[in-house]
């Protein structure tokens, strides 16, 4: 669809800028059908995709990993295959640094949460090789997998572990809590925040038959109260959707957090968290290695969790962004910690009538027209003036050494991954 070359509109690829179409997974906690981000955003990305309001919506993948890789919209043709054939055009400096043929050393996410995520972590690189190597069916490839999650919506979580004397709180107020721990592991927290650790491996490690009997008891005694603390009505909400699961006491081990809009928390190796509700960008290193503790039929590792997990109760997960605001009234949000070298997500609000420049970088990046009120236009800057319409769902591929400017009619906002700078200073 073009109108001559400057100002053009072409709905196709141009020079610098890959049009892609991401990857959806429909895992059973996504929420069904056009109420899901994930679905509203696959539909209206420019790869025809039909939504069914039957079907849960959980995740939209953007990158180049194996179990849900992005195609090029015009040609259909995958993007690692792309990528492998070209690979010091796609990948510029980290093109010998990345490792392996599937490429990009980030994956940018879409996820639309209705039901909790197992308690999870994510082994570091050394322990993700160990794993992969004995257990390949579970741990599918052997890198580490430092994650970050901006909320869209009110998001809430569990991450990271409470201190110690919290917790023996929550056991003198719930004494089914202190029934599986059994007076051992009372007495360890009692003394010092490194009872955490004996506290939580007693309760992964308890007779199933006594947690599901406490957990039975739990829920009476609740369902009999009148007025819940916020951990009372996660743990209601938790046996309706996993009865019987130990996972539910983690509740009272882990910090319960909710963000609001564009509020992100950084989650390194070896921090356990559940996702619980809500709407978000994730990016993470481009892995799927997943050690399960509960809240899940599929496989629970309880002496690698314990081995693995970092015990810290003193940790903030709280990822403040980099604001910068800009003419027109741009604001530009970047989320980056220096704990981590394979990615930052930039978030650039645009209102109506405003523009923005992505300057060129030595590395690629996926940018994600997350949300647009009208047209919006996407062009590279050193390929002449073909723009690119866009759309909300509309992802781009932009190869290294592209500058980019974006134009907004009505208002519009874009999530950017990429390899930080800190990290591209020592490729």
């Amino acid at each position: 669809e073009t109108r001559g070359r400057k100002g053009t509109w072409k709905m196709t690829t141009a020079p610098g800028l890959l049009r892609i179409a991401g990857h959806v997974q429909k895992y059973a906690w996504g929420t069904k059908g056009h109420a899901s981000a994930v679905a509203r955003l696959a539909a209206g990305g420019g790869g025809a995709y039909e939504v069914s309001e039957a079907d849960p919506y959980a995740e939209l993948w953007f990158g180049s990993h194996p179990s849900g890789p992005s195609r090029i919209v015009d040609s259909g043709a995958l993007l690692p295959a792309v990528i492998e054939g070209r690979r010091e055009e796609m990948l510029g400096i980290v093109a010998t640094h990345c490792g392996g043929s599937a490429g990009l050393p980030f994956l940018l996410k879409v996820l639309s949460v209705s039901k909790a995520l197992s308690i999870q972590a994510h082994p570091d690189k050394e322990l993700a090789v160990r794993l992969h190597k004995l257990d390949p069916t579970n741990y599918k490839d052997d890198n580490h997998k430092p994650e970050m999650a901006i909320a869209l919506t009110e998001f809430s979580l569990l991450c990271g572990f409470r201190k110690a004397k919290d917790i023996l709180l929550l056991a003198e107020h719930n004494p089914e809590l202190a029934a599986v721990l059994g007076p051992g592991a009372l007495k360890a927290l009692a003394q010092s925040n490194f009872g955490v650790k004996e506290a939580f491996c007693a309760m992964m490690r308890a007779d199933k038959t006594i947690v599901s009997a406490q957990l039975a008891a739990l829920v009476t005694r609740l369902d009999t109260r009148r007025n819940h603390t916020k951990e009372d009505e996660l743990v209601l909400q938790l046996w309706h959707d996993f009865p019987g699961d130990r996972g539910i006491l983690c509740v009272f081990f882990m910090n319960y957090i909710t963000l609001r809009p564009l509020e992100a928390v950084y989650l390194g190796a070896n921090i356990p968290h559940a996702y619980l509700r809500g709407e978000c960008i994730e990016c993470m290193a481009c892995s799927d290695n997943v050690v399960r503790a509960g809240l899940t039929p599929k496989h629970v590792d309880v002496d690698i969790l314990c081995q693995m997990l970092t015990f810290s109760t003193d940790t903030n997960f709280r990822l403040p962004p980099a604001r910068a605001e800009h003419a027109c009234g741009v604001e530009e949000s970047c989320y980056r910690t220096a704990a981590c070298d394979e990615f930052q997500v930039v978030c650039v609000s645009l209102p109506a009538g405003a523009s923005f420049r992505l300057p060129p970088s030595p590395v690629p990046s996926i940018a994600l027209v997350e949300r647009a009120d009208g047209a919006v236009a996407i062009r590279a800057e050193a390929h002449g003036y073909a723009k690119l319409k866009a759309t909300a769902g509309s992802a781009f591929y932009v190869l290294p050494d592209t500058g980019v400017a974006v134009e907004s009619s009505s208002g519009a906002r874009l999530f950017v991954a990429t390899v930080p700078p800190h990290a591209r200073s020592r490729l």
